[in-house]
């Protein structure tokens, strides 16, 4: 039988989906204390754009959120989530409406996988891949 997530694990894991709806707010310091400092933290757009280090990876989030308002019909499908010592990976996917301030809305869905290392006892995101899909 399969062992359930650490406490402190599944907790990260919540408030870091929750810290994502706040990028649509235009809040992006709250998923951005996530990342960790490390230089080799990275992401990877669903554009195929590489972001290598913790600034880049933060500043990423900062611009993505750059002119949203809000959101709607947020949906959070979990697909996957193991975890060993110190390490976990979980994929999701996940589709949102976001309001924007020129009245547009972005219609926006992907499958995101994220890979989280337990940092100094803190779980902290060190990889994040976007791939778009179809709702």
């Amino acid at each position: 039988m399969k062992k359930a997530l650490p406490e402190s694990l599944q907790h990260t894991i919540d408030a870091m989906l929750e810290a994502e709806t706040q990028i649509s707010y235009g809040k992006p310091e709250i998923y951005n204390a996530f990342v960790s400092p490390n230089a080799n933290t990275t992401a990877v757009s669903a554009s195929g754009r590489v972001m290598t280090g913790a600034d880049a990876v933060r500043e990423a989030t900062v611009n993505v959120s750059k002119g949203n308002i809000g959101e709607r019909n947020r949906f959070v499908e979990k697909i996957a989530c193991d975890y060993v010592e110190g390490m976990c990976f979980f994929v999701i996917k996940s589709g949102v409406e976001i309001d924007k301030e020129d009245g547009t809305t972005d219609n926006l869905c992907w499958v995101i996988t994220y890979v989280l290392k337990e940092i100094d006892g803190k779980w902290m995101l060190v990889h994040r891949q976007n791939t778009r899909s179809k709702p």
